[in-house]
C-alpha cells in the first residue's frame, strides 16, 4: 500500500512539473510536500520542533543537533559578528572538558562542536547508542543552551580575545581581503555584514548587545532539537524529548521574523565598485576581484514542493556544466583569471547562481568577456550529448538503501527542511532519480535557456582601477560568443609506451619473506629492491612509495631550492607525450585523478602514487615514466613560477606561522623538511630552469639507489609480473657521484636563557607567537624498544600539557583559540622533540611564559591519575582508529626500511600504555624537561 501511494504522488507530482516548470511559477502555489514518514517529527506547545530519525548505520552511535533558525543573518547594525559570540557562550554550557563525564559517556572532546552560519546555529553532541546517560545528558546541554547560557559581563569579556584569535587564525595573511570582500558582499546582498572593523568592534561593543541578541532569538519556536543515527526505540526518545523541552517558555521576546530574502528578489538590482589602494605587503600580486549573481526567485518560492526540488536538481547540473566549460577555457599555461562558480541554496547568499572571478590587473575585460561569452553559448546552443550523459551519470542520486546507511545524509536533509523549508517527502531519492531520467536533453537544454541570463542581476567589483557600472554593461554586451574549445582528442596509447628491454627478466632474480613484518622482500634485475606488505586488507586501494636516501644536499647549496623545486616543475610540466592538462584529462576517469607525485628534500628523493587495483598497471606505467620521460617545457615552467607567486599572495594561512616553523628548523639543525614560508618564496627566484632539470634527472637517474614500498596489493602473484615489467624497465645509468651527506648534518646548539626573538612581519597586527622546545639527541640502539616507550610518553605529555593549556583558555580567561603541542621522535634527526605552540595577543605572552613554565615544573604535582589515565584511553581509542588506514602501515614500514625504527604492533602499542603506571610516566618526562635545555622563541 505505500508503495502504491508513493508511486500515486510520484505521478501527480511529474505531471505539475511539467505544468508549473512551463508557468514558472513565482509564488510556490503548488503547496508544501508532507515530511517522509521514516522521520519522527513533531513542535511542542512553546514552538519547539523535534525531528528524530532511526537509520541502518553500523557505527553505534546516536547524533544529535541543536539547530537556531538564527544566525549571522539576525544581528543588528551593532551587532557585528555577535552570532558566532553567542555561540561560544552557549557552548560553555557543554561537557567539552569535563573529562570525568566524557569518560563516563564514551564520548571524546571531538564528540561535541558548535558553528555559526549565516541563516542558522549548530550545536552537536553525539554519544554512543550503548550509554543512556548520554541522551539525557544531549538534551540537558541543548536546554542550558535556551535558559541558562550566562550573559555576565566577565563571561562576554573572557570570549572577547579567544573570538579575535579565531578571526586571525581563520583567515590568515588574506585577512585584507577578508576585509574587502566583506564590505563588498555586504553592498550587494541582506545579511551579510561588513567586517572591515571587527577586530575594533571586538574591542569595544557594549555586553548589551550580546543580551539582546540571545533574548530575541534564542527562543524555542526558533529552535529543533534531531536525534539520528543507532536508534532501536524512537518512541521512548520522542516522549523522553518532550518531557525535557515541554518547559521552555518564549519569555525572552517576540521579535518578528523578517523574510530578508524574499525582499531582496523584491528589491532593484544592485552594483558596487570598490576601489583599493594598491598594496605595499611583500608578495602581494595584484587582483581585480568581480562577483557576478544571478537571482533565482522562483526555486526559492518552491523550495517546499517538487518544482522546488526538480530546479534545484537542474541548476545543480547546470553549475557543473558552466564550470566544466570555464575550467576547460582556462586549461592553458600562466591563464589571466581564476573562477569559482556556485549555486547559493539559501544558507548563505539568497537562491542563485554566484560567479567570483579572480583576475589580474588589466585583464579584467578579457576574462568577464571569455566568461559571459562561454554563458551566452550555453543559452544559445545548450550542451551536447555527451556532456549530457557525463552529468547525468555524475549526479545520479543515491538509493534509499544507501542513504539510510549515511547519518549525515539525514542530518543535512533535516536541517535544509527546517531552516530554508525545503522538501523533504517520501522516497526523495527516488523522485529525484526519476526526474533525471525522464528529463531529456532537449527539456534540460530549454532549462538552460529560460533561467540562464546574460546580465547578472548584481554586480560588483574590487580593484585598483576605477571601474563603473557602464563600463562592465559594455563589456558584457559586446562579449563575442566563442566557439567551444575542441576537447582534446585522447592520443594513441603508444605514446604512453614502456620500452621493455629484450633481456628483461619476467620475474625477480631475488626474494625473502619476512614473517614477522608480513612482507616480501623482491630484488628486480635492474637492482630495484621492492618490499610488498603482504597483509590483508579490506579496501581496494594500492599505495606505492620510492625512495632513497640522496636529495638536495648532494649538490652545491646554490642549486638547492632547483633541487627542491623540480619535482613540482615537472609535474607542471607533463611526462611524455602529454601536457599537464592533457594527462589530468587522461586520468580523469580513472582513479588516479590525483597524479604520482615525485618529491626531492634535503636528504631524500622519491615518488608516491596510489591507486585502485583496476589502474594498477596505469599507476606502474606513470610511476616508470616519470624516472624516464619527463617533459622540459619553458612555458609551464614560467607557469609554475606564477603559480607559486600567487600561492604567496594573500594566502588563506599565515606566512608567519610557517615562517617561523622553517626558522626553529634552522636554527635547531633540521633541514630534512622543506621550507614552506618566506624562505621557500625567496626560492622560488634562486630556482633555475635548467639545473632543476639536470638535477631531477641525475637524482632519478639511476633506479639501484630506491627501494619501492607497496602497501594494500590485492592478488600479489599475478600482478607481481606488472611491478617487474614497469619498475625494473627502469634504467640504472649513473649520472651522478656523490657520498650519502646524511651524517653531515649536526644540530645546533641552543642555550637555555632569555628567549630567542624574531620579527614577523605579517598583517596580524599586536599578535605574537610563542614556541616551546625541548630536544634530545637519541642515546639508545636504532633496535631498542626504549625508543618506541618515550616517544609514546611524550605523545602522552603533548596531550596533558594541551589540556592544560585549554584550561588556561576557560578557567583564567586568557586570549587562546591556536595552539598546539606535539610529542615525538624524529626519525630523519634520530633525536625527541617535544614542542608547545600559543599564538596571543601581544600583552599577554609574559604571562604566558610563566604559566607554561608553572606547568612544566610541577607536572608531578598537578597531574591526577584520572586525567592520566583518560588521556591513556583516548590515545588507544586513536590507535584503533589509525589501524583502519592503510596509511598508517605504509608509515611504519617506511620508517623500517628508510630508518631502521622496529616496527610495533598495535597491541604492542596499546599494552604498553595500558600497562604504564603514573609514577613512571611522571619520572621519565620530568627527567625529558629537566635534562634537556628549554628553548624558547618569540615571533612578534
Amino acid at each position: 500500500m505505500t508503495q502504491l501511494r508513493v508511486l500515486i504522488l510520484l505521478m501527480i507530482s511529474f505531471f505539475n512539473i511539467a505544468k508549473s516548470v512551463g508557468q514558472e511559477n513565482e509564488q510556490g502555489d503548488l503547496g508544501n510536500l508532507a515530511l517522509d514518514q521514516s522521520i519522527t517529527y513533531g513542535k511542542l506547545k512553546n514552538g519547539l520542533t523535534y525531528y528524530i530519525k532511526p537509520t541502518e548505520n553500523e557505527s553505534s552511535k546516536i547524533y544529535m543537533r541543536l539547530y537556531l533558525k538564527a544566525g549571522f543573518d539576525k544581528q543588528d547594525g551593532d551587532q557585528l559578528d555577535i552570532a558566532h559570540m553567542l555561540e561560544h557562550l552557549a557552548f560553555r554550557n557543554g561537557i567539552r572538558d569535563d573529562e570525568q563525564l566524557l569518560n563516563q559517556l564514551g564520548m571524546t572532546r571531538k564528540d561535541q562542536f558548535a558553528n555559526t552560519s549565516f541563516k542558522y546555529t549548530e550545536y552537536s553532541f553525539d554519544i554512543p547508542n550503548t550509554n543512556p546517560k548520554g541522551l539525557d545528558t544531549g538534551f540537558q546541554f541543548f536546554k542550558d543552551i535556551a535558559v541558562h547560557t550566562d550573559m555576565s559581563s566577565k563571561a562576554i569579556d573572557s570570549e572577547r580575545g579567544a573570538i579575535k584569535e579565531e578571526i586571525y587564525y581563520r583567515n590568515g595573511d588574506n585577512l585584507p581581503q577578508f576585509y574587502l570582500e566583506t564590505k563588498l558582499d555586504s553592498y550587494l546582498f541582506p545579511s551579510i555584514h561588513d567586517y572591515s572593523e571587527v577586530i575594533a568592534h571586538y574591542n569595544s561593543f557594549d555586553a548589551e548587545v550580546v543580551r539582546r541578541y540571545y533574548r530575541d532569538w534564542y527562543r524555542p519556536e526558533l529552535m529543533a532539537v534531531v536525534v539520528a543515527g543507532a536508534i532501536t526505540q524512537p518512541e521512548k526518545i520522542e516522549e523522553k524529548l518532550k518531557e525535557f523541552f515541554k518547559s521552555l517558555k518564549n519569555e525572552k521576546g517576540n521579535r518578528e521574523l523578517l523574510d530578508k530574502d524574499s525582499l531582496f528578489f523584491k528589491s532593484k538590482p544592485n552594483f558596487k565598485s570598490i576601489q583599493k589602494q594598491p598594496s605595499t605587503q611583500e608578495f602581494v600580486i595584484e587582483k581585480s576581484e568581480l562577483t557576478l549573481f544571478y537571482r533565482d526567485s522562483i526555486t526559492y518560492h518552491n523550495l517546499g514542493n517538487y518544482l522546488g526540488l526538480s530546479r534545484l536538481q537542474y541548476w545543480g547540473m547546470l553549475q557543473q556544466i558552466l564550470n566544466h566549460r570555464i575550467q576547460e577555457a582556462l586549461q592553458v599555461y600562466n591563464p589571466k583569471y581564476q573562477a569559482v562558480i556556485s549555486y547559493s541554496e539559501n544558507e548563505m547568499y539568497p537562491m542563485g547562481l554566484h560567479l567570483k572571478l579572480s583576475i589580474l590587473n588589466n585583464y579584467e575585460q578579457e576574462a568577464l568577456q571569455q566568461v559571459i561569452g562561454i554563458i551566452k553559448n550555453l543559452k544559445q546552443n545548450g550542451i551536447e550529448e555527451d556532456e549530457y550523459k557525463k552529468i547525468m551519470n555524475s549526479l545520479m542520486p543515491p538509493s534509499r538503501a544507501s542513504v539510510n546507511k549515511d547519518d549525515f545524509y539525514w542530518i543535512k536533509e533535516i536541517r535544509r527542511h527546517f531552516v530554508a523549508n525545503e522538501a523533504l517527502p517520501e522516497e526523495k531519492e527516488k523522485f529525484l532519480t526519476e526526474n533525471l531520467k525522464k528529463t531529456s536533453l532537449s527539456d534540460f537544454n530549454s532549462f538552460i535557456h529560460r533561467n540562464l541570463k546574460l546580465y547578472p542581476d548584481d554586480l560588483g567589483i574590487i580593484s585598483t582601477a576605477k571601474i563603473d557600472s557602464l563600463t562592465l554593461k559594455k563589456w558584457i554586451e559586446t562579449s563575442p560568443v566563442p566557439k567551444r574549445k575542441e576537447r582534446w582528442a585522447k592520443k594513441d596509447i603508444e605514446c604512453l609506451k614502456i620500452e621493455v628491454n629484450s633481456n628483461q627478466k619476467s620475474v625477480p632474480i631475488d626474494y625473502r619473506y619476512d614473517k614477522k613484518l608480513k612482507v616480501g622482500e623482491y630484488t628486480l634485475a635492474n637492482g630495484i629492491k621492492v618490499i610488498i606488505d603482504h597483509q590483508q586488507v579490506q579496501d581496494d586501494v594500492t599505495r606505492l612509495h620510492g625512495f632513497t636516501g640522496y636529495g638536495a644536499a648532494s649538490f652545491s647549496p646554490k642549486n638547492y631550492y632547483s633541487a627542491i623545486n623540480s619535482p613540482d616543475i615537472i609535474n607542471n610540466s607533463g611526462i611524455a607525450c602529454l601536457n599537464k592538462f592533457e594527462l589530468k584529462d587522461y586520468l580523469s576517469t580513472t582513479s588516479l585523478w590525483k597524479l604520482p607525485q615525485p618529491y626531492i628534500s634535503y636528504q631524500e628523493s622519491g615518488i608516491k602514487a596510489v591507486s585502485e587495483t583496476k589502474d594498477l598497471e596505469l599507476m606502474l606505467k606513470l610511476t616508470s615514466l616519470y624516472f624516464t620521460q619527463v617533459n622540459k617545457d619553458k612555458e609551464a615552467y614560467k607557469d609554475w613560477k606564477f603559480l607559486q607567486l600567487q600561492k604567496f599572495s594573500n594566502p588563506p594561512f599565515s606566512l608567519g606561522s610557517a615562517s617561523l616553523k622553517d626558522t626553529i628548523r634552522n636554527l635547531t639543525g633540521d633541514f630534512t623538511k622543506n621550507p614552506i614560508g618566506r624562505q621557500r618564496y625567496q626560492g622560488i627566484f634562486k630556482t633555475d630552469f635548467d639545473n632543476a632539470y639536470d638535477i631531477y634527472n641525475k637524482l632519478f637517474s639511476n633506479a639501484k639507489r630506491f627501494t619501492f614500498l607497496i602497501t594494500g596489493l590485492q592478488d600479489i602473484s599475478k600482478n607481481l609480473a606488472l611491478i617487474n615489467k614497469y619498475l625494473g624497465s627502469i634504467p640504472t645509468e649513473e649520472k651522478l657521484h656523490f657520498q650519502n651527506v646524511r651524517n653531515l648534518i649536526e644540530s645546533t646548539s641552543l642555550t637555555q636563557g632569555e628567549p630567542v626573538i624574531f620579527p614577523q612581519n605579517d598583517n596580524q597586527n599586536n599578535r605574537t607567537s610563542l614556541v616551546v622546545s625541548f630536544l634530545m639527541p637519541n642515546k639508545y640502539s636504532v633496535s631498542s624498544n626504549q625508543i618506541f616507550h618515550l616517544e609514546t610518553q611524550l605523545e602522552l605529555l603533548a596531550r596533558i600539557i594541551k589540556a592544560k593549556i585549554t584550561e588556561l583558555r576557560y578557567k583564567k580567561g586568557f586570549p587562546l583559540y591556536d595552539y598546539a603541542t606535539v610529542g615525538k621522535f624524529n626519525e630523519a634527526m634520530n633525536r625527541f622533540e617535544f614542542e608547545i605552540q600559543v599564538n596571543s595577543q601581544d600583552s599577554k605572552i609574559k604571562e604566558l611564559r610563566k604559566e607554561l613554565d608553572f606547568i612544566l615544573k610541577n607536572i608531578s604535582e598537578d597531574l591526577s591519575e584520572d586525567i592520566f589515565h583518560q588521556e591513556k584511553k583516548r590515545i588507544i581509542q586513536g590507535i584503533d582508529f589509525k589501524q583502519e588506514f592503510l596509511n598508517e602501515r605504509e608509515k611504519k614500514l617506511y620508517n623500517y626500511y628508510r630508518y631502521q625504527k622496529p616496527l610495533i604492533s598495535i597491541q604492542q602499542h596499546k599494552n604498553y600504555l595500558t600497562d604504564l603506571k603514573l609514577e613512571d610516566f611522571l619520572k621519565d618526562m620530568t627527567n625529558f624537561i629537566e635534562q634537556n635545555s628549554k628553548m624558547e622563541f618569540i615571533f612578534l
